[in-house]
């Protein structure tokens, strides 16, 4: 009877071990691409005309830069995202020990640079280098939800070739053409059929074999990582017209950027089970679904490190904004945005073999419920829409003063959530400026505020059918806060 139960926990542990989670994020899309934007909480963006970051706002509106200039800053993203009330189970519905309250850090320092000039009365171009993208959490490894998330990093980084052609005195449009390159990397504990918990009950069933204490420590200490990078290429269409002096409306097209992640997926420490042995003598095999006893060790046979070329598809949607920049009087303008997110192209994600056979699909694709896979998380995200208002204040003929708010919704419906990727709704606050410092330089300086919507995540795993397949889970409440510095130096040629 112990060697039965023993056999349903490596079986659905084994069989169902769906190693979530990829990392994606509530929007992993980052907007500090320009401190000039960002002192109007990106209200009017594509719009506002000032300084060559505008090429990623809007190639159109090269075509309104009085010459030749360089863009150099830098966005410093700071905050901290406390959980509490955590709890899991592991995929026999069985507790998980850890810790259930803490928090982890966030910071990103995102810089960019960018140069444009006029070719003719007609015809500018620029390039700028640039990341639309990136994601970083790290939890404890003592984190009670180790086995859902650990560490999580995206960073994907843009060159982008853009010329603009001013059609009249009213009306210009833009091509931008980006070259991505992105790297992802994540990490997480996983639970391989609730070896670790079990300890006393797995020495109790191998107790009638005379072999003494059996249970292995490095059940508990089971990790995969998966690391990898990709080209993409993409595309920016920027409009920009101004039918009068005092009003500038802006239409931005940009294309998704997709792109496929493949290298070894790796994991350590996996039981090896008497199908597995392959008549090795150091290994004493109980029965083929069971953890073989290494004779060398006494203990439950493990595999230092198993291997798999994968690979996983990441999009980073597509999205249109509009933006208007409206004058009131010569000191002050009111800026506008809505912008629209193609996230509900963001369906699952999918780590897929690109082996025939190999040593972890063949164990995961039974509970998956598909060939070759090793991973199914479904995400079901939805489209988001952002809007910003800002008001510039011409306070010297040096000095420039710029405010904003902006209402920015989640893609991830509640359901959905993660604790890779714990985000709801968001409001931002920023306040910024401008000044001439001499003929040639002029600084922007940034600062900016987010409150997120305090968020629960209920976490489980599914098969590739959007069933769930195991008694994993986690719980948890999280609160989140996050501050902005950009800062910025513009040289006119």
């Amino acid at each position: 009877m112990q060697y039965k139960k023993l056999s349903i926990i490596i079986s659905s542990l084994l069989l169902s071990s769906s190693f979530s989670q990829i990392t994606q994020a509530a929007g992993f899309k980052i907007y500090e691409q320009s401190t000039s934007s960002m002192g109007n909480a990106y209200a009017g963006r594509g719009a506002v005309v000032e300084d060559a970051s505008i090429l990623y706002s809007n190639p159109a509106g090269l075509t309104k830069l009085p010459g030749a200039s360089l863009s150099i800053g830098g966005g410093y993203i700071f905050g901290q995202s406390e959980y509490s009330n955590v709890s899991a189970t592991n995929v026999l519905g069985q507790p998980v020990s850890g810790e259930t309250s803490g928090d982890f850090d966030i910071s990103e320092v995102v810089p960019y640079a960018f140069y444009a000039s006029p070719i003719n009365d007609e015809w500018a171009w620029g390039v700028g280098l640039y990341a639309p993208a990136a994601i970083s959490s790290t939890y404890d490894e003592n984190f009670i939800g180790r086995n859902f998330a650990q560490d999580t990093e995206l960073t994907i980084i843009s060159l982008q070739p853009t010329l603009a052609y001013q059609v009249s005195e009213q009306f210009s449009v833009g091509l931008g053409i980006s070259i991505s390159y992105a790297e992802g990397r994540l990490t997480a504990f996983k639970d391989i059929g609730g070896l670790c918990e079990n300890a006393d009950f797995i020495n109790a069933a191998y107790a009638p074999l005379g072999l003494g204490d059996v249970h292995n420590s490095n059940y508990c200490d089971i990790q995969y990582e998966l690391d990898s990078s990709d080209w993409a290429v993409s595309a920016t269409l920027g409009a920009l017209w101004q039918p009068n002096s005092s009003t500038s409306i802006a239409f931005v097209y940009n294309s998704a950027i997709d792109l496929t992640l493949a290298n070894d997926f790796e994991i350590t420490n996996v039981p090896i089970v008497g199908a597995a042995a392959g008549g090795r003598d150091d290994l004493f095999v109980v029965a083929p679904e069971l953890p073989a006893v290494d004779l060398n060790t006494g203990l439950l046979a493990s595999s230092p490190l198993e291997k798999e070329a994968a690979q996983m598809d990441l999009t980073l949607p597509q999205n249109f904004s509009i933006s208007v920049n409206q004058a009131v009087s010569p000191e002050l303008s009111l800026q506008a945005s809505l912008q629209w997110m193609d996230w509900s192209e963001f369906d699952n994600i999918s780590i897929i073999s690109e082996q025939e056979t190999g040593p972890i699909s063949q164990v995961t694709e039974a509970d998956l419920n598909e060939d070759g896979y090793i991973a199914y998380i479904p995400e079901k995200w939805e489209d988001t829409f952002a809007l910003a208002l800002g008001v510039t204040y011409q306070w010297s003929p040096k000095v420039k003063l710029k405010t904003g708010v902006a209402y920015d919704t989640s893609p991830i419906p509640q359901e959905r959530r993660t604790a890779r990727i714990p985000t709801d709704d968001r409001i931002w606050w920023t306040i910024g400026g401008n000044w001439q410092l001499n003929s040639d330089w002029t600084l922007d300086l940034a600062y900016g505020y987010m409150w997120m919507k305090d968020t629960s995540i209920n976490e489980f795993e599914y098969n590739v059918q959007d069933q769930r397949i195991t008694n994993a889970n986690l719980t948890a409440d999280y609160d989140t806060n996050v501050h902005l510095l950009s800062v910025q130096l513009n040289y006119w040629l």
